[in-house]
Formats: structure tokens, sequence, C-alpha cells
């Protein structure tokens, strides 16, 4: 296995605007990243979309050949990947798998969703065939419900209070007050987060995502790719790893044990242990620059 790059960067302005078609903003993103690499599309060899809900809520499946036409690549390896909310990571796993193990040296990996063009009871039932479906969906669980379960019983198992759940939103608002493409640009504390109205008992409204539309993408190269580059920051990827939890209910409920968290970040911590720079680092992938 040889090591893995991040060459460029692109995204699209997230917003809840309908016009714009999915296969459009993936390839925005995706001629983005690849501008941002300085990479021409022709030594691309294979681009991986993450997706989870263009087939139910627009009738359109085969988003990864869809976007590579759209984006100028015509005729490269391209194909779609779902893993629910975890589509983007996981197709992020896959072009690290590929670009790793010498199948290809430059690869874009692009995740994109578009779900402000239907009605949200819609993109409610949508979201739900993540979970079980003959066993949950039908029965009316909705994703909200069902994450509500699990954090019920984490704060009942750990005694956790309300308020130690606030740092995620927290940050996520300070990363997006840097971002000029985030939907939202407004600080978040402690008392506001606390505030906020009860969605679905445990769940507050900033524990929630928003409903929207966007697409982001990262080129990956091989060490002698990234090495062509005279300027501009080159990150490299120290790790990736990926844990598969029950769709049953009570499976899900188990994974909320320490040991279960802890499993799928060894392999990603003895490969970090040997580094000391800065880290950047996301659901799937830890980096270094």
């Amino acid at each position: 296995m040889r090591d893995v790059f991040i060459a460029g960067v692109g995204q699209t302005p997230v917003t809840k605007d309908h016009r714009t078609r999915g296969r459009y903003l993936g390839a925005a993103a995706v001629q983005a990243a690849l501008a941002d690499a300085r990479l021409e599309p022709k030594r691309v060899g294979a681009l991986y979309v993450g997706n989870m809900l263009s087939g139910i809520l627009a009738n359109q499946q085969q988003l990864g050949a869809l976007i590579a036409d759209y984006a100028g690549l015509a005729g490269i390896e391209a194909l779609a990947v779902e893993a629910a909310c975890a589509s983007g990571g996981a197709a992020l796993r896959v072009a690290y798998q590929a670009v790793a193990g010498g199948i290809y040296d430059a690869v874009v990996v692009c995740g994109v969703e578009r779900m402000t063009h239907v009605e949200r009871d819609s993109v409610t039932r949508a979201l739900a065939t993540a979970a079980d479906w003959e066993i949950e969906g039908v029965c009316g669980e909705s994703f909200l419900s069902l994450n509500a379960t699990l954090m019920r019983e984490y704060m009942r198992k750990h005694g956790i209070a309300a308020e130690r759940f606030a740092p995620f939103p927290i940050a996520a608002h300070a990363h997006a007050l840097t971002n000029p493409h985030a939907l939202l640009h407004k600080p978040l504390d402690v008392d506001t987060y606390l505030a906020s109205r009860i969605v679905t008992d445990p769940i507050r409204l900033f524990d929630v995502s928003p409903i929207c539309n966007g697409a982001a993408a990262l080129v990956l190269v091989a060490p002698h790719v990234a090495a062509e580059r005279n300027s501009g920051p080159r990150v490299r990827i120290a790790g990736s790893s990926r844990q598969r939890r029950s769709r049953s209910r009570g499976g899900r409920t188990r994974s909320t044990s320490p040991r279960s968290r802890h499993r799928h970040a060894k392999p990603c911590a003895r490969l970090e242990s040997t580094m000391a720079t800065s880290t950047f680092s996301s659901s799937t992938m830890h980096t270094r620059s």
C-alpha cells in the first residue's frame, strides 16, 4: 500500500434552492476540485460518487456515470456508493483504496445530495429507508425517532447530561463561520443550544441537520503525482477504517458501548502514532499535512 494525498478540493454552496439538479451540483464540485489540484481531466482514472437519496427523490440512479459525463470525465470508471448518511465517507474510502492499492494514480471522489425539491414528508420517508424498513419504517419510525432512542439510551447508560452534546453543533457552527459555502453563518453557544426547542426528546433543534442541497469533491493522488505540485498544501491520508453497526434496533443500542466505538479507531490510531504533525480528520479518514 502506498501513500495517498489530497491534491485538490471543490465545494458548491450549500443552499435550499431546488432549481439546480444533482448532476450539475456534482459536476461543479468535481471541476472545482480538479482546478484546485491543477490536474488535467485526462489524468483521472476513476470517479466515485457518494449519494443516498437520488434514486428515491429524483428517480435518478447511476450518478457516477452521469456526473462523470457532465464533468468532462466521460469514459473513465465511474460508480456510485451508498451508505446512508456516510455515503460521502464511504466513497472517499473506496477512492483511497484505489490509489493506495496502485490501481489508479489519480481519482476524484464526490459527495452530493439534493433534497429540497420534494415535500418534507417525502424526505423523512426516504431517510427512514436507511433503517430496517420492514421492521421500523412501516411502523412510522423516522431517522429522528430512531436517533432519539439511541441518544436516550446513551444518556441513560453513561449518565450524560444534555449540555454534553453541545460541543458538536457549536463546533459545526464555528467551522461554518469560516466557510463561505456553508448554509448557516451564525455563532452558537451552550446557552443558546440548551434554550432551543426539543424536536424529538432528547434531540434539540441544533442537533438536527437541515434539509438542503450541495456537493463537495476531493482529488486523491499517488505520491509521484503529489510531488509534481510546486506550491500549495499537500495533505497525506494517514489511515482509513470503517465500522458497520447492526440494522436491528437492539444492535444499534449495543453500539453505544465504548468498546464498539473504539474498535474501528484502533487501525487509524496505530498509523497516527508514527506522525507528529497537525491533523485534519473526518469520520473515515485521518490525514496529515
